[in-house]
């Protein structure tokens, strides 16, 4: 059964049927160009109430904290980070929603920085960040502090130093997480999770290397928590290198307190420590990518030969453990299906052609699979969740 695309009535049916319009769009710009409402970012987000939308012109802009479910869309802006301060989203309530997305670069400012670049603490909304890379330099020690998040979802993000997660459900695709290295000075797991369930797809993990003086750090290193890399041979985990001193593991499970559950084509180097159950199996893994109004999103699927698959596509919804199945993120008022066939290779490679709507920027847009087969059973493969833009 050759594959079958789908995508035209379907994404149209969804799209239409999505509460979209958001209450308010405000404009923010540095330069003042035509049709600006602020100049800085943090004038918009005092003004926006929940559910607007701040469309966020290239530039560079300071940090905001807020508790408000907003949608903040950028193209090519920077963030500068002043000493002391982060940007934060805290105490989001339940079914509201906080996006970041389009292209932000996190900078930092002159003098010493402290505490992380970016902070998501206490949410019992969702967040989801698209497109967003951290890299301040040598004087921070965490790029992103996950705590107390009920769900959060990081698509195509570059964060670097250590990413913390804590008490949490995160979901990170074709991204990755970096260390600072040993010459730098701040040093850690390219990944640092405590109490929460990570799922891990096409990423990218380096743990700091180490030397005499400076002990390597594993790529992933974890306490009580549930794991789940997805990926093939492209997906890389790497623990620090140790130069005189043994080099770190790739995932370390802190004392046997956690689980994995790993695909095995993915790309390790190091050890896996220390975890209390560990378990190989092929897990699908898919990836969207150019997700612009007016264009065609790229869908690529990997799971195995032979396997039937079918690609579905909703508004976010609240991760839901379904049994034997895995974690679904979708939303099930507004799935649709958007692709389905038979792999005829490990990859399936689709389109996903979008309306050229701008009431539609800034929609987070979930896509997730379900891949598998009569002897090895059905799993759902993670999902994405993509601003468009």
């Amino acid at each position: 059964m050759p594959p079958r695309t789908l995508v035209g009535p379907a994404i149209a049916a969804l799209l239409v049927a999505s509460p979209i319009a958001a209450q308010t769009t405000w404009i923010v710009d540095a330069a003042r160009g035509p049709g600006y409402t602020f100049a800085d970012l943090p004038g918009a987000e005092a003004a926006a109430k929940d559910g607007d939308l701040i469309l966020v012109r290239r530039g560079v802009y300071s940090p905001i904290t807020t508790s408000k479910g907003l949608t903040i869309v950028g193209e090519i802006a920077g963030i500068r980070m002043p000493p002391n301060t982060t940007f934060t989203v805290r105490n989001l309530r339940a079914g509201s929603r906080f996006v970041l997305g389009g292209s932000f670069l996190f900078i930092d400012g002159n003098g010493v920085p402290i505490g992380p670049t970016m902070l998501l603490e206490n949410n019992k909304g969702q967040v989801n960040l698209s497109n967003v890379q951290i890299n301040p330099g040598r004087n921070r020690a965490t790029s992103c502090h996950i705590k107390a998040c009920v769900a959060v979802s990081l698509d195509r993000c570059l964060f670097l130093p250590t990413a913390i997660v804590e008490n949490s459900h995160v979901t990170a695709s074709s991204g990755m997480f970096r260390a600072n290295s040993h010459l730098v000075g701040l040093t850690g797991p390219g990944l640092k999770g405590s109490k929460s369930t990570i799922e891990l797809t096409d990423m990218d993990v380096y743990g700091s290397s180490g030397d005499s003086t400076v002990a390597p750090h594993p790529a992933v290193s974890v306490r009580q928590c549930d794991v789940i890399v997805r990926g093939d041979q492209g997906s890389t985990y790497t623990g620090g290198m140790g130069f005189s001193v043994p080099s770190a593991a790739a995932f370390d499970g802190t004392n046997n307190s956690s689980s994995l559950v790993i695909d095995p084509t993915v790309t390790v180097t190091g050890a896996i420590t220390s975890f209390k159950s560990l378990t190989r199996t092929r897990l699908a893994a898919l990836s969207v990518t150019d997700p612009v109004l007016g264009g065609t999103a790229k869908l690529r699927l990997y799971s195995d030969n032979g396997d039937l698959f079918g690609i579905l596509a909703s508004l976010p919804g609240s991760p839901l453990l379904i049994p034997t199945f895995g974690w679904s993120w979708l939303d099930p008022a507004t799935a649709v299906l958007i692709a389905a066939g038979q792999q005829t290779s490990p990859y399936f490679n689709g389109k996903l052609p979008l309306p050229a709507n701008p009431a539609l920027r800034g929609l987070p847009l979930t896509v997730q699979a379900i891949a598998g087969n009569a002897t090895r059973g059905f799993r759902l493969s993670n999902g994405v969740i993509q601003v468009l833009r």
